[in-house]
């Protein structure tokens, strides 16, 4: 048996569960996969790597970001949202936006200020191309941040010798951590400290000719350590930041008006005309907010630092907040709400209230109830009359996930997002990661088009799946599972679908008013109704069709019908559904 009907067994419902539909396109985004390359810096003070989403020069948990200590051994729970280390101490990245900000997070005991942390910030990467590498070293912090040209430390980068070379970059990472401490006790902030000191170092530098005379020098030394030793703290003494220049530093800063700092806020997601109050975080380090705006495209939505927000139409929504200082300077940061149906359109307000499943001989064998909170889900009971079994279900909305908890956590289920669109799923048994997928591709309006799932054994983690979709208009029309390894299931599968036309495709959880997804062999509407087709690896073809009975646009009963090759007959059976207002 396969692994996605294995788990659609245990969970009961999940049968019925389909995903958003959209048309299949060459166009589709892709995971980006990148490498960063951290030179100079031992691997045991990188902290963290995130993208810098909001631009705020800080690593939130929101952003794409890892702890940097992995183990080959360990799990890969949410693996394709994190960075996790090599053994040659590089960085893997994967991303849908390479060209986002990245930050380098350091921490070092010798820094005695924000708990030994401190930040160097750099620019995303140049392209979309696959494994793409990009270095994070001091120097190329230099470059990113525009106080040094690229051609100017090519010959530093590449010295002759590689303990000259470790020398050299001892020096700049010892240097920049004292002139943080400088600056931070003249009363610097932190990204002010950084920008300042960076900047410094660097026209030192050049004045010490970095782009050609000091690697030369340095080079002529050859294996002589005692002299490259003295070319490179010679330069060493002028890369330090003196009093007199600390002082300099902080009267220029000083007429320079410094940017205020704001955050929208977390993303949302809401139903239509639910209230939503929205609060910005504005700071001045060095002034005031004078105005805040609120806007929706171009549409002006509120002047003030809170303001209740009410969405009228399905869909995402982008939000842009601006907040200006008393000198001018002026600061950006986004918001998203996806906003959801809280009724099926043209139905009365009408939700899901009970399912009841009916064998070929009329006989109930299940029943499944439904509660609501807020307009979506929040709890299904369902009742095996087979099994004389109870399986309760609690959900749990996040902005970064929505999660099924069965029978006291036994079993839970999580649908991933990223930036409000689903990544992949998480099974777990037991509390035990059994099944995660990822999604590999999307089309243009954000559905996956393609899936990696992988099993967990015994803790061992291998590739068990490759899934590809197929749309054509709004239906799914095709599913391919092919399977990747043979160590626990030895079958891969295809399933065709048809479908009558005259509905639209309906989703179970539309008539729930749910973002719960499931990237699994049952990513179909529920009204398929012509025929769906499955062939395995065996040849073996099985028929399944439908008869699905109305009300407006609401199904009210569903008529299976299974060809059984044995008894060379179909067999019927049947769901009712109840629906509440």
């Amino acid at each position: 048996m396969k692994k996605s009907f294995w788990l659609i067994a245990i969970l009961s419902l999940l049968g019925f569960m389909g995903c958003g539909s959209s048309d299949s396109s060459d166009e589709a985004r892709d995971l980006q996969r990148k490498i960063l390359n951290v030179v100079g810096i031992p691997q045991e003070i990188v902290a963290n790597i995130c993208q810098d989403d909001n631009k705020n020069g800080f690593c939130e948990t929101s952003e794409l970001q890892a702890k940097i200590k992995f183990n080959r051994e360990d799990s890969s729970r949410d693996i394709w949202n994190k960075i996790s280390q090599t053994a040659d101490g590089k960085y893997f990245l994967e991303t849908y936006d390479s060209s986002k900000p990245i930050l380098l997070v350091l921490k070092d005991s010798t820094v005695k200020f924000d708990n030994g942390e401190f930040i160097l910030n750099f620019n995303g990467f140049e392209t979309d191309l696959e494994n793409e590498e990009k270095e994070l070293s001091i120097l190329e912090s230099m470059v990113d941040n525009k106080n040094i040209a690229p051609t100017q430390v090519s010959a530093i980068k590449k010295l002759d010798n590689p303990k000259a070379q470790e020398k050299f970059y001892n020096v700049l990472l010892d240097d920049l951590k004292t002139n943080i401490n400088t600056l931070r006790t003249k009363g610097l902030d932190s990204k002010t400290t950084m920008s300042a000191n960076i900047q410094e170092m660097a026209e030192e530098l050049l004045t010490s000719g970095v782009e050609s005379e000091l690697p030369n020098k340095i080079n002529s030394c050859g294996v002589n350590e005692s002299c490259f030793n003295q070319e490179i703290e010679q330069v060493s003494k002028e890369l330090l930041i003196t009093e007199q220049e600390a002082q300099e530093i902080i009267e220029m800063r000083s007429n320079i008006n410094q940017a205020p700092t704001v955050n929208a806020g977390e993303d949302r997601t809401a139903t239509i005309n639910e209230s939503i109050k929205l609060t910005a975080n504005a700071k001045d380090s060095d002034g005031s907010i004078s105005t805040y705006e609120w806007k929706e495209g171009d549409k002006l939505l509120a002047t003030t630092a809170s303001f209740e927000y009410r969405a009228t139409t399905v869909g995402k929504h982008l939000l842009t907040l601006t907040v200006v200082d008393n000198d001018g300077a002026v600061t950006k940061d986004t918001l998203v709400i996806i906003v959801n149906e809280t009724v099926i359109d043209n139905n009365d307000g009408k939700r899901l209230s009970k399912i009841v499943e009916y064998d070929s001989e009329g006989i109930k064998t299940s029943e499944t109830l439904f509660f609501y909170e807020n307009g979506r889900v929040i709890k299904w009971i369902n009742e095996s009359i087979e099994t004389n079994q109870t399986y309760t279900a609690l959900f749990q909305y996040e902005a970064d996930k929505t999660t099924i908890s069965y029978n006291n956590n036994a079993i839970s289920w999580e649908t991933l997002y990223r930036d409000n669109i689903i990544n992949g799923w998480n099974f777990y048994y037991l509390n035990q990661l059994s099944f995660s997928a990822k999604v590999l591709k999307y089309d243009n309006n954000n559905h996956p088009i393609k899936v990696e799932q992988r099993v967990y054994h015994d803790g061992v983690e291998s590739l068990s799946d490759i899934i590809n979709y197929t749309y054509d208009d709004d239906y799914l029309i095709r599913y391919e599972d092919i399977d990747q390894s043979s160590d626990y299931f030895n079958s891969s599968e295809t399933y065709d679908f048809s479908y009558d036309r005259n509905y639209e495709c309906i989703l179970f959880n539309t008539l729930l008013n749910t973002n719960i997804m499931f990237l699994s062999d049952e990513e179909y509407c529920m009204n398929w109704t012509t025929k769906k087709t499955t062939k395995a690896d065996n040849n073996q073809t099985y028929t399944e069709t439908q008869k699905i009975t109305y009300d407006g646009k609401l199904p009210i009963q569903i008529d299976e019908y299974l060809y059984d090759e044995e008894m060379k007959k179909n067999v019927h059976s049947y769901s009712t559904f109840e629906y509440i207002n």
